[in-house]
């Protein structure tokens, strides 16, 4: 008589059980590599979506950060008037140390003249008007109060239209000082001339185009 073969099935889970302990789910790296359509769809579209591109880092100089348009604008304090026009007239002026000195080293940093940083820093610092003037000069008048150095005498070419205008700003405060002229026009230099080289040079550049606009327009 032919024996019966008897299949053990220790250990292996019947695919009737029900109720019994779940297989094993494969760990994440071990996900089955077929996704549903829609997140292949998903992950299609994300790879075929162009990625954004980075803009390279560029250095900026000192030049390119002080435009000439925006120094001359961010400079001037003034009624936004424009007085470089006129015959250049030859100016007495006393003037600080201090900003004569300043103007000197601008002028070889910055290869522009003496001259041309001093009227575009006039035009860009000199008050709007009388009444600001007013405290202008007697700011400067405080802060001179003993003083050691002396101002020192010196001649500049103004153009026409500025020296009358320093002249208008001036002449109340004439009738109580004798220096109020020179004290105003250290005042402006003290709010007009540029930081560095760079933005003198921005400066005298923008006052010379202003220029050539008004005379144009003229």
């Amino acid at each position: 008589m032919a024996r019966r073969l008897t299949l053990s099935t220790v250990g292996i889970d019947s695919p009737l059980s029900v109720g019994e302990t779940p297989p094993p789910q494969p760990a994440p790296d071990e996900q089955p590599e077929q996704a549903s359509h829609a997140e292949q769809a998903e992950a299609t579209k994300e790879a075929s979506a162009p990625r954004p591109r980075r803009r390279p880092r560029s250095r900026v100089s000192a030049v390119d950060a002080t435009p000439t348009g925006v120094a001359t604008l961010s400079r001037e304090r003034g009624d936004g008037a424009f007085y470089g026009t006129g015959r250049p007239l030859e100016t007495a002026m006393a003037l600080n140390p201090t900003h004569l000195e300043r103007l000197g080293e601008l002028s070889r940093a910055a290869s522009r003249s003496i001259n041309a940083i001093t009227v575009a820093a006039l035009q860009a610092g000199l008050p709007g008007s009388t009444d600001a003037a007013g405290e202008a000069i007697v700011a400067e008048q405080r802060g001179r109060v003993g003083a050691l150095d002396r101002r020192v005498r010196t001649t500049m070419r103004l153009p026409d239209d500025l020296r009358a205008r320093i002249d208008e700003l001036s002449v109340p405060a004439l009738r109580l000082s004798r220096g109020a002229r020179a004290d105003l026009i250290n005042a402006a230099l003290e709010r007009g001339l540029p930081a560095d080289p760079y933005a003198a040079a921005a400066l005298v550049d923008g006052h010379a185009r202003r220029l050539l606009d008004a005379r144009a327009a003229a």
